[in-house]
């Protein structure tokens, strides 16, 4: 994990915020590249909608179930990192060059595939459920991650 976290800030900045998102609160990708700075208080982020670039309507989209509305507490190592990078409030916390939403397929063919070593991005939400499940209830993961079942966690995690 470190040597991921390492190359990407190296060799993808553009992409490191992303990866550290992913690995502290263990979101969906569709949920984080949904995000705005304004779902976003400088301590949590409020996931309320999804992005997927392949709808044929709307790309923005309400997150897959009720449990799935959660506002998420960040490590304080990330609010700082976000700090740094923030940017206005109805710009995409994650963004392109051209400062557009991340295309989910874009990001997995300039960043992922070269750094994953086969590992695929939602690995990511279980490796950060995993290390949660150490340190914390099993319940408090499974509301974290936006679970319906509270059991989730413990059998997929």
């Amino acid at each position: 994990m470190h040597q991921l976290l390492k190359t990407t800030q190296l060799n993808y900045p553009r992409y490191y915020p992303l990866l550290c998102i992913l690995l502290d609160i263990g979101a969906r990708l569709g949920e984080i590249l949904a995000l705005n700075w304004s779902d976003w208080d400088g301590e949590s982020v409020h996931i309320t909608k999804s992005y997927n670039p392949d709808n044929k309507g709307p790309k923005i989209v309400p997150v897959k179930t009720c449990r799935s509305n959660r506002v998420v507490p960040l490590s304080a190592p990330l609010n700082a990192l976000l700090n740094d990078f923030k940017g206005l409030p109805g710009q995409p916390m994650c963004a392109s060059k051209n400062g557009c939403r991340m295309h989910k397929g874009n990001l997995r063919r300039d960043w992922w595939c070269k750094v994953s070593n086969g590992y695929r991005i939602h690995d990511l939400r279980h490796t950060c459920a995993t290390f949660l499940l150490n340190h914390v209830d099993p319940r408090i993961v499974s509301a974290r991650l936006g679970h319906e079942d509270t059991t989730t966690p413990i059998v997929t995690g």
